[in-house]
């Protein structure tokens, strides 16, 4: 062993030194980020841990208490949460995700260097990863207890495959990795689809027989089918409810899709890239331009669907290893063009390849919020402290709001991940994200459709019997005088007094805190003259401060 290892180390001195050395960069440039980052939380992500929970407790895929609603739009990534869930009941969710997450990370890493050393030498390719590290959102997709860095790790993976030779042995697992994909994301048929049209038109360039093709894409679609179909058995709807809240995106603000998309492009700096991405498309090699078309049409379908409103460009993530690959190999192109022009000075030469390696540190500047170089970048790092201190918050109360309401009893929130996920409710989400009725047949009034819908006709079929007041929701005892001040602190009870009864059909109460003196204010409906019995901890109270 000792001489082998020898032999090793007397063959590829360089190369071994020089991949420790970039390995050693990685790893220093994640622990620096990840120590200087906020640790993200959102709301949203309770929502699949919602569905999760109830998966691993033998509940089914359902939201809150037995709600049949698909809210979630990543089932892979919400069967994968269940798992932690299953073995150990009392488990932080967000840390188990987090390390969910970790092998994710790993493979888009592993992924990257594979896809650009595809074309490249070592060193550029360790480029390419070192470009990616920098990138702070992907610190954030981390820490985010969302599917958006597997979603990207298993897209890189398939391109990464795709691109090795035709009977490589990695190349046969591109349709595994992309099917993968397409079950972590309800939008999965996109790449998926991109996928088998490449497929298919390599085999009648290279002129090869459609019965070997129809063997290769067949099992990947035959599975996604009968996953889509299950879904659409179980939950009644073809797509998530989650769609049909904010499909009105596209039609109420039409230009919000391509803002989103240029403010993205401006943030990350990459319009300095496109020079050199037009000589290298110019080329016209087959791994460059299935990673070109796949941006184009991915960046497209972002325009189409109008973005997102999370504060990590997350629906440009995905395509961001591509990103980071098409970069260094646009300057690694220039740089053997420039080699190759012998007639030229060495000085031009030179200054050509400088002139590449200073967009990408531009990109790289740009990607990594230690240089806080626009609004936009700003505006991001305030955004994610400020999501990660409001889900604390709710995650404080809803201590108190879980005290309220026994199980399966129906709980108004426009919080509905937290919510779902820390009580025992019936959990009815204003926004339609978890709420089939509002999602279908909503509208917009008094709300932005970035968000989800409201349906203010639709309460008196819910049938609400609890709503809490909007945030903060941790107030101190006597922050209100009487009853009607606690209806008008409700969200959306103007538009939902329209059709129901709040004033008359519902008593204002108070889950009171001795420890810190904080107190939750609700609505419950009056369904008896006396408030329904309860059990609650020493430290707690709950009382009628205007009658019941």
């Amino acid at each position: 062993m000792t001489e082998t290892l020898r032999l090793i180390l007397r063959q590829r001195p360089a190369r071994i030194t020089l991949g420790a050395g970039a390995g050693l960069a990685v790893l220093g440039l994640l622990v620096w980020q990840m120590t200087r980052a906020t640790p993200f939380r959102i709301d949203d992500a309770y929502i699949t841990f919602s569905f999760s929970k109830n998966l691993a407790t033998g509940h089914g895929p359902n939201f809150s208490h037995g709600v049949r609603v698909e809210g979630y739009s990543n089932f892979l990534w919400m069967v994968l949460n269940a798992l932690p869930l299953a073995i150990y009941r009392d488990v932080d969710i967000y840390t188990a995700s987090r390390c969910l997450t970790a092998p994710f990370f790993a493979l888009m890493l592993v992924a990257t260097y594979a896809l650009a050393r595809s074309r490249v030498s070592a060193l550029w390719a360790w480029a390419a990863v070192l470009l990616l590290t920098v990138h702070s959102d992907m610190i954030t997709a981390f820490f985010s207890g969302l599917e958006t860095l597997p979603y990207a790790a298993l897209l890189t993976a398939t391109f990464a495959c795709q691109v090795a030779p035709r009977g490589h042995r990695r190349r046969r697992l591109a349709l595994p990795f992309m099917t993968a994909a397409a079950l972590m994301r309800i939008d999965g048929f996109l790449p998926l689809g991109f996928l088998l049209a490449w497929e298919l038109l390599e085999s009648r360039l290279d002129r090869r027989r459609l019965r070997g093709y129809l063997r290769w894409a067949l099992p990947a679609v035959a599975i996604w089918v009968i996953w889509f179909s299950w879904r659409w058995w179980y939950y009644g709807l073809p797509l998530p409810s989650t769609y049909y809240a904010k499909a009105l995106i596209p039609v109420l603000e039409p230009h919000r899709g391509l803002d989103y998309a240029t403010d993205e492009l401006m943030a990350t700096g990459v319009l300095v890239m496109v020079p050199f991405l037009i000589l290298l498309a110019h080329r016209m090699a087959r791994p460059v331009w299935l990673l070109l078309l796949y941006a184009a049409v991915h960046t497209a379908y972002v325009i189409r669907v109008g973005g997102d409103w999370m504060p990590f460009g997350r629906f440009f993530m995905p395509i961001v290893p591509l990103g980071c690959v098409l970069c260094v190999w646009s300057v690694a192109d220039l740089s053997a063009r420039a080699r190759a022009l012998r007639r030229f000075p060495r000085m031009l030469q030179g200054a050509a390849v400088l002139a590449g390696l200073a967009a990408l540190g531009r990109v790289a500047v740009y990607t990594n919020n230690a240089w806080v170089d626009t609004g936009e970048e700003r505006n991001r790092m305030g955004n994610t402290a400020e999501q990660t201190q409001h889900v604390e918050d709710l995650r404080r109360a809803v201590r108190l709001l879980a005290l309220v309401p026994r199980p399966g009893e129906r709980l108004v929130t426009d919080y509905a991940g937290v919510v779902g996920y820390y009580t025992d409710a019936y959990v009815i989400d204003m926004w339609g994200l978890c709420n089939a009725t509002i999602a279908t047949r909503g509208n917009t009034d008094g709300v932005r459709p970035m968000y989800g819908r409201t349906c203010h006709a639709c309460y008196p079929e819910l049938r609400p019997q609890y709503f809490h007041t909007e945030v903060p929701l941790l107030r101190s005892p006597d922050a209100f005088s009487k009853h009607v001040d606690v209806v008008n602190a409700v969200w959306q009870t103007s538009g939902i007094g329209r059709y129901m009864d709040i004033v008359g059909g519902f008593r204002s109460g108070r889950v009171i805190d001795h420890r810190d003196n904080s107190a939750l204010f609700f609505l419950e409906q009056r369904l008896s003259p006396e408030p329904p019995p309860r059990q609650l901890p020493a430290w707690a109270t709950i009382d009628y401060p205007f009658g019941t």
